[in-house]
């Protein structure tokens, strides 16, 4: 047979009739790292064939992987994409990469105390591996899109009365809105997190401290406070709850790790309580917003105090 093109012949022994033909529609995506580095091989796909996308292995400095699109300029449209989608037709898939209020961070591996860290106290080495997290709390108006109401205030104020599950919940709901695997099996206390996912969880709590203490291997200055040693210079602790991102970030670019809302973070200490770092400004002692400081609470507990920051690991 000619003018196939890249089809494939069947051949199938029929009952009444001789035999029959059907013809697969092959067809080739290619993947364009879009500024970034690495390699990846083609996949071959057959129309009408229900088959993922290859996890993309492209990685580019201080951005997150989106999704693909079918050109540079295009919005992203593809991550786990069904092939019939191609219309039988080869097709390059661009990269898309964003910013868009994460931030890189560097791990490593810390040996040496740092101050009042009952998390780094040079018992022991702490691993950290390269992840990114958002520069900011969830806002209300984030959390709106894929949890629902939480709380007064709206727009750039921080979701709060968040319990431990909601924000699971939230992570998962908006990894696959944005066609990434989400990380948790939710299961109350007993829930599960996947850290080789590429969605969204919750910083454990060496990651948020690392973090809030200006990651970099902790070589840079140890506040007491998240960038500073005055409070009121990147924090609120006056019993309010304020917009995000309204006073001076950490050396990394991260703002309100200090005051305002408590983050839950993954850890649980040995009752089943969940950590909660940062502080809020409902607290009464700005002791709570440092650094170092740490509670736990019921994974239950969505208390006006209570919100939350999202990561993602670095693949």
């Amino acid at each position: 047979m000619s003018g196939l093109g890249n089809s494939e012949v069947t051949v199938v022994a029929g009952e009444t009739s001789p035999c029959t033909v059907t013809l697969h529609d092959k067809f080739t995506v290619t993947f364009d790292s879009n500024g970034g580095t690495g390699t990846m091989s083609s996949q071959v796909f057959t129309y009408g064939t229900s088959q993922s996308l290859s996890e993309n292995l492209f990685t580019k400095d201080g951005f997150i992987f989106q999704s693909w699109a079918t050109s540079i300029d295009s919005d992203p449209v593809y991550n786990n994409a069904s092939i019939n989608v191609f219309e039988k037709t080869d097709v390059t898939l661009y990269a898309k990469w964003s910013t868009d209020g994460f931030v890189f961070v560097e791990g490593a591996t810390i040996a040496e105390a740092a101050p009042n860290s009952k998390i780094f106290d040079g018992s022991e080495s702490k691993t950290i591996g390269n992840f990114y997290i958002c520069d900011h709390e969830v806002t209300q108006a984030e959390y709106s899109k894929y949890g629902g109401a939480t709380s007064s205030g709206g727009g750039d104020y921080p979701a709060y009365n968040v319990s431990w599950t909601a924000a699971l919940k939230y992570c998962n709901a908006r990894s696959e809105a944005e066609g990434l695997t989400p990380c948790y099996v939710v299961n109350g206390n007993n829930s599960t997190c996947n850290f080789e996912a590429n969605g969204y969880r919750l910083p454990t709590e060496v990651e948020w401290e690392y973090a809030a203490r200006g990651g970099n291997g902790l070589t840079g200055t140890q506040y007491m406070y998240s960038g500073s040693d005055t409070l009121a210079d990147v924090g609120w602790c006056d019993n309010t709850i304020y917009e995000t991102k309204k006073l001076s970030p950490n050396i990394l670019g991260m703002y309100d790790m200090s005051g305002n809302v408590e983050e839950w973070c993954w850890d649980s200490n040995d009752s089943g309580k969940r950590c909660v770092r940062g502080g809020s400004s409902k607290m009464v002692n700005s002791t709570m917003c440092t650094v170092y400081y740490h509670l736990y609470m019921l994974y239950t507990d969505g208390s006006n105090r209570n919100g939350f920051r999202i990561v993602r690991t670095v693949k």
